[in-house]
C-alpha cells in the first residue's frame, strides 16, 4: 500500500510512475486520458480541483489505476488483475494510424497494369503528424510504390507514395494516381478552360498527354499523393 495524502502528491506519483513504466511524458498521458497538459499540470500542482468522473474512469481504463485510491489515498494506486500489456496496446492505437501498404506500384511513365491490389502490409505513422502537418483523415490513406522516372526529379523510382483517396477532384498542378483503362499512373493534373484534362510529367523527356471530356470515363483518380518517402 502506498498511502499518499494529498491528491497533488497521488497525481504527482501517478505521473512518475507511468513516465518510467510506459515511457510516456506527462502531454502523452494527458493525452491518452483525454485531457489537455496544462490541466493535469494544474491537478499535479494543486492548482486545480479533483479531475471530473470522466479523467477517473479514462486512469482506471487505460492504466489500471484503482479509483478510490486516487479519489481518497485509500487502497493500492493500482488493480491488481490489470494486464499492463493493454497499456502498450492502447498507447500505440491512440498515437498511431495503422496505412494499408498496396502490393503494386504506380507507373511514372507509360503505365503499368493492375494485376494485385492485395494490401501487403501496414505502416504506422503518427496520428498528430497526419491531421496536423498533412491536415487530411487517416482513415482515407494508402500508401503505393513509384516504378519509372517520368515524374523525376520530384518522385523518383521506388519512392514511397502517401495518397489521400478522398481527393478525388482534380486541383490544377496537383500530383495523383488514378488509372487509365488497365494502367496505373502517376502524373501532375491540371484542368484547362475548355475542360480538356492535361496528364503531365516533371521529367522534360516525357511529352504530355490531352484528354478532352469525351473521354473522362477513361480516367478513375484514385487520390492525390499527400507525402512521399524515399530511401537515402
Amino acid at each position: 500500500m502506498i498511502f499518499l495524502g494529498t491528491f497533488s502528491e497521488r497525481i504527482t506519483f501517478l505521473i512518475d510512475f507511468i513516465g518510467n513504466e510506459y515511457n510516456l511524458t506527462q502531454n502523452a498521458i494527458a493525452e491518452l486520458i483525454g485531457i489537455k497538459g496544462a490541466s493535469l499540470s494544474g491537478l499535479k500542482s494543486g492548482k486545480s480541483s479533483q479531475p471530473s468522473r470522466s479523467t477517473v474512469l479514462a486512469f482506471q481504463q487505460k492504466f489500471g489505476v484503482n479509483p478510490a485510491w486516487l479519489n481518497t489515498g485509500e487502497g493500492d494506486p493500482f488493480e491488481p488483475n490489470f494486464d499492463r500489456e493493454t497499456v502498450l496496446d492502447s498507447q500505440i492505437s491512440d498515437q498511431f494510424t495503422y496505412i494499408p501498404y498496396f502490393d503494386l506500384s504506380a507507373e511514372a511513365g507509360g503505365g503499368r497494369l493492375i494485376e494485385d491490389e492485395s494490401v501487403k502490409k501496414y505502416l504506422a505513422f503518427r496520428t498528430d503528424w497526419i491531421k496536423s502537418s498533412l491536415r487530411v483523415s487517416p482513415k482515407d490513406l494508402a500508401l503505393m510504390d513509384v516504378q519509372g522516372n517520368s515524374m523525376e526529379p520530384t518522385l523518383q523510382n521506388r519512392d514511397l507514395m502517401l495518397i489521400d483517396c478522398s481527393q478525388v477532384n482534380i486541383l490544377n498542378g496537383k500530383v495523383y494516381t488514378f488509372r487509365r483503362g488497365e494502367s496505373l499512373l502517376v502524373k501532375r493534373l491540371e484542368i484547362l478552360v475548355n475542360g480538356d484534362i492535361v496528364i503531365k510529367s516533371d521529367n522534360p523527356e516525357y511529352e504530355k498527354t490531352i484528354v478532352k471530356p469525351d473521354y473522362f470515363n477513361e480516367i478513375e483518380i484514385i487520390g492525390r499523393v499527400v507525402w512521399f518517402g524515399r530511401e537515402l
